[in-house]
Order: C-alpha cells, then sequence, then structure tokens
C-alpha cells in the first residue's frame, strides 16, 4: 500500500478533483490508480490508501502523485492548484 497526504493550503476551501497514483512520471508512466478527492477546508487534509504490489515488477520504481489532473479547481490570481509530486523512491 502507498499512503497520500493532500493538503490544502490556500485560504478557501477547495473544489472536488482526483488525485492520481503513477509508477514513474505523470506523462508516460502507469496509472496505479485515481480517487476522488472531496472539498478539504482550508488547512485541511484528507488521506488516500492506493493498493500498489510491487511484486514481479524488478528494479527501481520512482512514484509521482497528480492532485487535480485535469485542472478542475480554478486557481487564484497568482496561485496554481494542479500539483505533482515525486515520492521516494521504491527499489
Amino acid at each position: 500500500e502507498v499512503a497520500v497526504k493532500v493538503t490544502n493550503n490556500g485560504p478557501a476551501a477547495s473544489d472536488a478533483t482526483t488525485v492520481q497514483l503513477f509508477d514513474g512520471n505523470a506523462e508516460s508512466g502507469t496509472l496505479l490508480g485515481e480517487q476522488a478527492v472531496d472539498p478539504i477546508a482550508a488547512g485541511g487534509r484528507a488521506g488516500f490508501t492506493f493498493t500498489w504490489n510491487p511484486v514481479g515488477a524488478s528494479g527501481s520504481h520512482d512514484l509521482t502523485v497528480v492532485v487535480d489532473p485535469c485542472v478542475a479547481i480554478v486557481p487564484l490570481p497568482g496561485r496554481y492548484c494542479c500539483w505533482r509530486g515525486e515520492m521516494s523512491r521504491i527499489t
């Protein structure tokens, strides 16, 4: 399992969106899972768990998390909402 925490650092509640987990980068990696994200209050946090069994997938793996991949959340001026984060390398 892979645990992911999404935090809303903005000044207002977020809109609903999705969070995705990839093996590799989001552009060319393998989508391991996608989950709905309910609105998160300003300063709030939500946790998600993805099931991933790397047995049979030899070598190192760089996991990438993408929040709001379709840019469904309209950002405030000067702010970005889509977030991509590299996770720890799993060997």
